[in-house]
């Protein structure tokens, strides 16, 4: 055989354990655990069990994970949101008032300055060439003949029709309230009827018919500058709504009765509540709204007409001249009637 021959199989067997032996003396094929290293042995089954991952990662991915900015998500587009029909307004509150008083006591003055917010004649006084003494002067307008209608004024966010009746004088040969009782009683009816009311005072309308089918507020129109005719507005005012005026020498005792001299008022049957506007209040020498409702004693027609059920709001002091306090004034009326 030469050289190269093969070594039996006990000589290979012999190499390969001497081979072993060199590589476990420098440390290759020990065990990391087991005896003599203070650790337990580490067999095939316990690196199975072992984590993937060195201790105290997982918690350093976690809080890093907690720290991280969220991942955002893409959101789907929402539908556009169908078109909506728009809401109608509320409707708005529809008032009647009937404006009632003595020839001059600004009357027509007062729904002017309603309808224009804003003053009725006066006078300028810086740039006018006026005497000075004719300065601040009110140009009263003609007094009202005949019944007079505005319809659509706006106050307090009310829409208003508003009804004028003249105050002059004798009427036909009747005193002012019944006059005045003829046109309320009209108007009370379900159909106004121009008929009902006095040959001589044929209504005039801004439309093609009147617009007042009934009467929220009788409001009475006072010139409080006036004060010699103020026991001729008490007895008016009292008569109108049916009741003999205190003091009166034809009343029995000292309770009122019902006024005999015409037709019962509708007034006590309707749901209409009285007003009374001390106007011209900018005057010298005018009265205050507690002056002006002493002198109508407006405390006891309060609890007269109380007790058939109608109400007397009381007196409120106006200014036709400069509009102030005339929407302050009818605004508690307003309100209450809504």
């Amino acid at each position: 055989m030469g050289a190269c021959a093969s070594k039996a199989p006990e000589d290979h067997r012999a190499d390969r354990a001497l081979h072993l032996a060199t590589r476990r003396k420098e440390g290759w094929g020990v065990s990391r655990g087991g005896e003599g290293t203070g650790r337990p042995a580490i067999t095939a089954s316990a690196r199975a069990d072992a984590p993937t991952t060195p201790p105290g990662v997982d918690e350093k991915m976690e809080e890093a994970g907690d720290s991280a900015p969220p991942v955002e998500e893409e959101e789907e587009e929402a539908p556009a949101p169908e078109p909506q029909t728009p809401r109608a307004p509320p409707p708005v509150p529809h008032l009647t008032l009937v404006f009632v008083g003595l020839d001059g006591a600004g009357k027509t003055a007062v729904i002017r300055a309603l309808a224009a917010n804003d003053g009725a004649g006066q006078r300028k006084s810086a740039a006018s060439s006026v005497h000075p003494a004719e300065e601040g002067t009110l140009c009263a307008p003609p007094t009202t003949v005949a019944v007079t209608y505005h319809a659509g004024l706006t106050a307090c966010g009310v829409s208003l029709d508003v009804v004028d009746v003249p105050g002059g004088g004798v009427v036909a040969g009747n005193a002012r309230h019944v006059a005045w009782r003829r046109h309320l009683d009209a108007l009370l009816t379900p159909e106004v009827d121009d008929s009902k009311l006095p040959k001589n005072q044929i209504a005039k309308t801004t439309s093609a018919k009147p617009v007042a089918k009934s009467v929220d507020c009788v409001v009475f129109v006072v010139d409080s500058a006036d004060d010699l005719r103020m026991a001729v507005a008490r007895e008016e005012l009292w008569r109108l709504c049916g009741l003999v005026p205190p003091g009166d020498e034809n009343a029995p005792g000292r309770y009122r009765t019902l006024d005999r001299s015409a037709a019962p008022s509708r007034l006590a049957d309707s749901t209409a509540s009285v007003l009374v506007l001390a106007n011209k209040c900018d005057v010298d020498g005018a009265l205050a709204a507690g002056e002006v409702g002493d002198a109508l004693d407006l405390s006891e027609l309060r609890a007269e007409m109380g007790a058939v059920g109608v109400r007397v709001i009381g007196c409120e002091a106006c200014s036709a001249v400069d509009g102030g306090g005339i929407e302050r004034a009818l605004e508690g009326a307003l309100r209450r009637e809504r």
